[in-house]
């Protein structure tokens, strides 16, 4: 039990940068130093998230309702998107920072909703 508890947030981690830093190449972020800061703003924000996630459904309830959870990745959205233009504000126009930020956490939300669950059946069922 204990390992499925630290096990789920490490993969699901672990999915969250790999399609943000794939987004991040297809938004034409090169070079290890920028593909390293997107990472790391995932780093910083997935595990808040799925803390705070996993804290509401400790105490509230295990189904949390689809406006609370896109707020959520909204917040996700904004503090990303200030972690880069912290950075990169100089070099990269903030709209762009902005829909990076925005199209990444989309992709990885939907990933999340549409394969990674079943990626966590697949594992578990073994």
């Amino acid at each position: 039990m204990l390992n499925n508890i630290l096990l789920i947030p490490f993969l699901a981690l672990v999915f969250t940068v790999v399609i943000e830093v794939i987004v991040a190449i297809i938004f034409g972020f090169k070079g290890n130093n920028k593909l390293k800061i997107v990472a790391l703003a995932s780093i910083i924000t997935n595990p808040i998230l799925t803390l705070v996630l996993t804290l509401v459904a400790f105490f509230i309830g295990s189904e949390q309702p689809l406006i609370f959870i896109l707020f959520l990745e909204l917040i996700v959205v904004g503090v990303e998107y200030y972690i880069l233009k912290y950075v990169y504000g100089d070099e990269e126009k903030k709209i762009k920072l902005f829909i990076l930020s925005l199209c990444m956490n989309t992709a990885s939300y939907v990933f999340g909703v549409l394969v990674f669950e079943r990626i966590l059946d697949f594992l578990f069922e073994l």
